[in-house]
């Protein structure tokens, strides 16, 4: 078996934290890949409905993509094949748009790419400082800046693309913003909506 992407790279902690904080995602996640469930785990910490896959080979399944997330999610970070299946795949089911993590290498037109790109609306990057540690082994950082790719329909597209950067995301303190206690609360067992309790 050929050792894939996720057998060699680890998610940091609170990379996911940085997306969330800086597009307000609102909604469900699909996560096509996360043999580790380090993403996963990361948008449920944060509240969010998400259903991941560990298979890889589910990936190549018809039924597999019969799915109608808000938001499909994957770190793509070293696996190219993995980035085209899930941006021309993702595209193509998601309500909203497909999110990406990986370098910014990913943005040269190569032929696989090249109509993927041409077709479809990078609105949002996120570029991330200091860079990612993804390698389980040993501690360098990586030597290509990585960051967040937003993309979307093209009956989503926005004048431009957004650019903003998370600076120190890796120092991320703990908080719990407004946001994250309403995706929370419907989901905590014996919580009552004040706004359903007035009603009745």
């Amino acid at each position: 078996m050929i050792p894939l992407m996720q057998d060699f790279y680890q998610l940091p902690r609170g990379i996911v934290k940085a997306l969330i904080q800086d597009q307000k995602l609102e909604g469900t996640v699909f996560v096509p890949l996360d043999r580790q469930q380090t993403l996963s785990k990361q948008f449920l910490n944060e509240g969010f409905d998400v259903d991941s896959n560990e298979d890889p080979e589910a990936l190549y399944r018809e039924d597999f993509w019969m799915k109608a997330p808000d938001y499909v999610i994957c770190a793509t970070v070293g696996d190219a094949q993995l980035a085209d299946n899930v941006c021309n795949l993702g595209l193509i089911i998601a309500k909203k748009a497909v999110i990406i993590l990986d370098r910014i290498t990913f943005l040269e037109p190569v032929r696989k790419r090249r109509d993927f790109l041409a077709a479809s609306k990078c609105s949002n990057m996120i570029i991330l400082n200091p860079r990612p540690q993804y390698r389980v082994m040993g501690t360098t950082k990586d030597s290509v800046t990585s960051c967040w790719f937003t993309f979307r329909r093209k009956e989503h597209w926005a004048d431009g693309t957004h650019i903003s950067y998370a600076v120190d995301w890796d120092a991320c303190k703990p908080e719990l913003s407004v946001e994250k206690i309403r995706r929370l609360q419907p989901k905590a067992s014996g919580v009552t909506d004040p706004a359903k309790q007035k009603a009745g």
